[in-house]
């Protein structure tokens, strides 16, 4: 029985697609080119926007907002394929994604953040990873990096400097306070002011 039944259904399927009309077939390819088109217009649409968005960051001098559009339009090409149709427009967001993080990587290493500048420039090698300049940069990063050493202060101090210069300012802001309040007599106001002052810094000489 079961055979029979596979037998019947082989012959439905056969006579089915013997019986189809050979201009639909001839439909469907004209059907799968036009699709085709539109993927590759589409693509192409989509990376000129990403493109232009990335420029206007970069010129902007916004490095690292445009590197991740940059990353984002390479990403998306390779998504939507058709790879031919935005080759040069892949090739120009791998520049300018290169541009940008070497600037950001720059500008870490100019606040002595060594590290993380290696760590910029590292994320150019997931988009394009026989990049040339990448290992130049990071031997030079490194040698910038043993120049300074025993001559700027550690990360820990560096990262401590901000909190510490806000909250001298917010010790000279109470002091100016009290001194307001003093003069104008309003005299628990004034201590009020001083004492907080010194409780953010009983040494401080202001």
């Amino acid at each position: 029985m079961r055979k029979t039944y596979i037998y019947c259904l082989w012959v439905f399927t056969a006579m089915s697609l013997s019986a189809q009309d050979p201009s639909s077939l001839a439909f469907d390819a004209v059907k799968a080119a036009e699709q085709e088109a539109l993927r590759r217009a589409e693509t192409a649409m989509v990376m000129s926007l990403n493109m232009s968005k990335a420029q206007k960051l970069q010129k902007a001098k916004d490095f690292s907002g445009a590197a991740q559009i940059y990353e984002e339009a390479i990403g998306l090409a390779y998504k939507l394929g058709n790879l031919s149709v935005v080759e040069e427009q892949v090739a120009e967001a791998r520049d300018g994604l290169e541009y940008s993080r070497l600037q950001t990587a720059y500008k870490l290493q100019e606040n002595n953040q060594f590290t993380e500048a290696a760590a910029e420039v590292d994320k150019i090698l997931v988009f394009d990873p026989e990049n040339k300049k990448v290992p130049k940069f990071k031997k030079f990063n490194s040698q910038v990096e043993m120049a300074h050493k025993g001559k700027v202060p550690s990360n820990t101090v560096l990262d401590t400097i901000p909190a510490v210069r806000d909250q001298q300012a917010q010790i000279r802001t109470l002091v100016r306070d009290g001194q307001a309040y003093f003069e104008l007599r309003q005299y628990d106001e004034a201590e009020k002011s001083l004492e907080e002052a010194i409780k953010l810094d009983p040494h401080s000489d202001v």
